[in-house]
């Protein structure tokens, strides 16, 4: 949890797909979307119009599944951005024909605002690289080089031990433990409403939300917070009220970070007990607060 925004941070340790050989093949090196934008200038103009280029990027949207794996970081003006997809196959909508082959694995295309380099990768994998200005030039015109090195890193394993979300201070969250999603689990972000969603993505269905407080997208405030016998559960004033946004809506709260839950409604309770065991937290005794205290919104966690 940031402690500036009270928003939540992420950071994408390592990546898997399950390939067309139905093996796993994992990518534990991937900092090279973590580095600056590789641009000549800071700004750029248009008519007149003179447009920032920060350097600095942040986790734009991800998209994380068993099989394809998309990670975009893009800057706060949002005039720059970098991509990272790594897949058995090529999504649909994604058209390389315009990429020029570069020898026996390589596809790229270049141009001052955009550098795009594709591989057939490690086991039947495909890794493709992008990097992209609304304006401005870039400073370089291939990605091979970075993503060579991530190749380095890659390896191969006849099974998949899980798909993780660690909580900082509050524990881990295996989806693949989720019997709703466990047969096509997939792990959804957006920027634009800051809001992670695990997903059984065959279905199409979102089970957990998890977001930050006063998230007005995700529609939960701390004043909207009551207590529990347990020092670290908070719950929706509206848990229970399947008319209210906060339908289905808790709190956990750690020394330093506040992680909110939301649920789906019709599969609450095994979603709820799963969620609590494997995060260590004991149902069997909690019970609301007949004092109430609510969250101050000035409280430092």
């Amino acid at each position: 949890m940031n402690k500036e925004t009270n928003e939540l941070d992420y950071n994408i340790n390592s990546i898997s797909i399950n390939t067309l050989n139905n093996t796993y093949v994992e990518l534990q090196n991937i900092t090279w979307l973590k580095n600056n934008l590789n641009t000549k200038s800071d700004y750029y103009m248009i008519e007149n119009e003179e447009f920032l280029i920060d350097k600095n990027t942040q986790y734009g949207s991800f998209s994380i599944t068993d099989t394809t794996v998309f990670i975009e970081r893009i800057n706060k003006q949002r005039t720059g951005n970098k991509e990272l997809l790594l897949c058995n196959r090529l999504p649909y909508g994604i058209n390389t024909n315009l990429m020029q082959r570069n020898g026996l694995r390589f596809k790229e295309s270049s141009n001052p605002t955009q550098v795009k380099t594709l591989a057939n990768s490690y086991d039947n994998s495909i890794l493709m690289l992008s990097e992209t200005l609304g304006g401005g030039k870039l400073s370089i015109e291939s990605l091979q080089t970075p993503l060579l090195n991530m190749e380095y890193s890659m390896h191969k394993s006849d099974k998949l031990e899980g798909m993780y979300i660690n909580f900082d201070e509050v524990g881990q969250l295996n989806i693949m433990e989720i019997p709703e999603v466990n047969n096509s689990p997939g792990i959804v972000y957006s920027k634009d409403d800051k809001i992670l969603r695990v997903k059984n993505m065959s279905e199409d269905i979102e089970y957990i939300y998890i977001s930050h407080i006063n998230n007005e997208k995700f529609g939960c405030f701390a004043e909207d917070l009551i207590e529990t016998t347990d020092e670290k559960l908070f719950v929706h004033m509206d848990y229970d009220n399947p008319n209210s946004i906060g339908y289905k809506t808790f709190a956990i709260l750690s020394e330093n970070n506040l992680y909110c839950f939301r649920i789906n409604g019709l599969y609450h309770e095994s979603l709820r007990l799963n969620i609590f065991e494997q995060l260590g937290i004991d149902m069997s005794e909690i019970e609301i607060k007949k004092i109430q205290r609510v969250i101050d919104n000035n409280e430092e966690h």
